[in-house]
């Protein structure tokens, strides 16, 4: 019986709560480093195991994301062979060995048919069943390989299924207000999917929409927030108390997110549709800075209080020229740019020029307390208490941010963080002013 959306949520949370437990951190990594031929190249394997758990079937595949593998990695694997009921635990230096860069462009380099031979060569050389954990960008790697393997054999004693912490699963990073694409591996897995996504982050407004690509292709999503933590808690270098406990707690979450895997019913997996053999194409990155907008330019409805409990509209700034910035007091960016809005918030009288700081789903204590002692700024804040607005205007990135013009249109955005106080800046809101407005 397919279960409901509601049903994927139900006591996943509490079950992989993050509370304390009696955690291995490993000071020095006990791993047999391991080499596989993989396409006439050689593919080194940081592996973790533990006699003790020898007879056990399951085996963990821990693939790079575009920021490599930081040692919380290697740490949280050993953990999990040595305090867990994992037999084995086989970390892929997939980039190192490829001679790539840790960055998202490498991700897409590696081929599919290289990410076939993996899963290939480790099943017959280990006989176990085998789950697949990968973050960001890597939850590419990981569907990719699940996709092309699922071609050939499609029984579960072989695939426990995919464990991703905060997948990144879009062909790139939308322009604010498009519309999110895909990549097409989303509907080609069909084994059971755990995602641990932090609280702290956009990309859990987008969960919805995720889950429902991987439920139309059968592939059985669990989800679990992760709360209080951001994106990348576990390797974070500004990381708070509660991401490094997060991190410590780690290799709990995956073991217990194996369990809840190796729960679904024991048949065999529907066989996907194929993909290209081919890699995916990694549209390269643009630098952050005002864009023109050429989506539609009718912005969708912002009706929110602000600190004091005031209504604030878009209609009730119709007439000046408007910057709507989404942001939260967690992403660093979002703080860095802040001084700079305030700069240029100062330079024009409000009958020309205001900004709406849209604030995402963080409490009036917590933004109050940020106002006060780490940034302080005059602009209006707005509560967007349970994301309704940043889904509305499409954001899939913080910060991101709309230039409005008088007549109540978004001419200009961008996502990423820049300095407000520049000529670039000042220049646009120059001559949106200057614009005459016209009546309806």
């Amino acid at each position: 019986m397919r279960r409901t959306l509601a049903q994927l949520w139900i006591g996943i949370n509490a079950a992989i709560s993050i509370a304390a437990t009696n955690f291995f951190i490993a000071q020095a990594h006990s791993s047999e480093l391991v080499e596989l031929n993989l396409n006439n190249t050689e593919i080194e394997f940081s592996v973790f195991s533990n006699a003790a758990n020898s007879a056990n079937d399951n085996l963990i595949l821990w693939l790079p994301s575009e920021h490599g593998l930081p040692d919380s990695i290697f740490n949280t694997a050993q953990a999990l062979s040595q305090k867990h009921s994992i037999s084995q635990v086989w970390v892929a230096k997939l980039l190192s060995s490829l001679f790539l860069p840790a960055q998202a462009s490498s991700i897409a380099k590696i081929s599919n048919d290289m990410l076939y031979q993996l899963l290939k060569k480790l099943q017959a050389k280990t006989k176990k069943r085998l789950f697949i954990v990968a973050s960001g960008k890597g939850a590419l790697l990981a569907m990719r390989a699940s996709h092309f393997w699922l071609q050939d054999n499609l029984t579960k004693q072989q695939f426990g299924g995919i464990i991703l912490l905060h997948p990144n699963l879009l062909t790139k990073t939308p322009e604010p207000g498009s519309t999110a694409l895909y990549h097409p591996v989303t509907h080609g897995v069909t084994v059971p999917i755990f995602i641990m996504q932090p609280e702290n982050s956009p990309w859990r407004w987008q969960l919805a929409t995720l889950q429902q690509h991987l439920i139309t292709a059968n592939a059985r999503p669990y989800i679990s927030i992760l709360p209080k933590v951001r994106d990348r808690f576990f390797f974070r270098p500004d990381a708070t108390e509660y991401e490094q406990q997060a991190t410590q707690n780690l290799a709990t979450m995956i073991h217990t997110s194996t369990r809840y895997l190796a729960s679904e019913p024991l048949t065999n997996y529907a066989r996907p549709a194929k993909l290209p053999i081919s890699a995916s194409k990694q549209t390269k990155k643009q630098l952050a800075k005002l864009r023109r907008y050429t989506k539609n330019p009718t912005p969708p409805p912002l009706n929110l209080k602000d600190l004091a409990g005031k209504p604030r509209s878009l209609q009730q700034h119709r007439g000046k020229v408007l910057v709507v910035n989404f942001w939260a007091s967690w992403c660093p960016p979002c703080v860095h740019e802040m001084p700079s809005m305030e700069t240029l918030y100062q330079r024009y009288p409000r009958s020309d020029f205001t900004i709406l700081a849209v604030n995402m789903a963080e409490d009036h204590k917590t933004i109050t307390e940020f106002i006060q002692n780490r940034v302080r700024v005059s602009f209006p804040i707005l509560l967007d208490s349970d994301g309704k607005a940043l889904q509305d205007w499409q954001v899939f990135a913080f910060p991101s941010s709309f230039v409005i013009d008088k007549q109540g249109k978004i001419r200009y955005a961008l996502f990423g963080s820049i300095l407000w106080d520049t000529p670039q800046v000042y220049e646009i809101i120059d001559k949106l002013i200057k614009e005459p407005q016209v009546m309806d």
